[in-house]
């Protein structure tokens, strides 16, 4: 019991004016305010980045789609050529035109395989930045949770700063 009131006196004789601690609390105050200007401006880079990115997916959806139409008509034309060539044949030219096919094969099952690629390529990018984005949110609720708790200490010491002060 002793102890708990000395230790009490003591806290007392080391308390903080009503000034210091509104100081204290100002200077917190502009400190979180800083901490949340600089969190708004990153998310304000994330999103001015995942906004490129978007553009960047868009347009590269877009020439996707042009070498998709492209690569079809080609493949269009080939065929009818194919076709057209091949009932012009003798028979003595079916080896040759097995080959040209099988070629053709070789160049549309590449052509598939390197579009698929690049599809999943753009899906990954397009991942990562929606990563990117969920880690800056989560971020920012870090932040938040921390300056809300450093604000509930602030109040809890200034609380008991004024109950000693009121009581003495």
């Amino acid at each position: 019991m002793l102890l708990f009131f000395l230790s009490i006196v003591t806290y007392a004789q080391n308390s903080y004016s009503q000034t210091e601690v509104d100081l204290k609390l100002e200077l917190q105050k502009k400190e979180m305010d800083e901490k949340l200007t600089e969190l708004k401006n990153e998310k304000d880079k994330v999103d001015i980045k995942m906004i490129e990115q978007d553009k960047r997916l868009a347009e590269t959806q877009s020439r996707l789609s042009k070498i998709i139409d492209i690569f079809g008509l080609v493949i269009a034309a080939l065929t009818i050529l194919i076709t057209i060539a091949g009932f012009f044949m003798d028979k003595s030219n079916k080896k040759k035109r097995q080959e040209i096919e099988d070629e053709f094969d070789k160049l549309k099952a590449e052509s598939e395989k390197q579009i698929d690629y690049i599809r999943q390529h753009a899906q990954l990018v397009a991942e990562k930045a929606q990563l990117m984005v969920e880690k800056a949110a989560l971020e920012i609720d870090h932040i938040k949770e921390e300056a809300h708790t450093s604000l509930a200490e602030i109040n809890i010491v200034k609380n008991t700063n004024n109950e000693s002060h009121g009581s003495d």
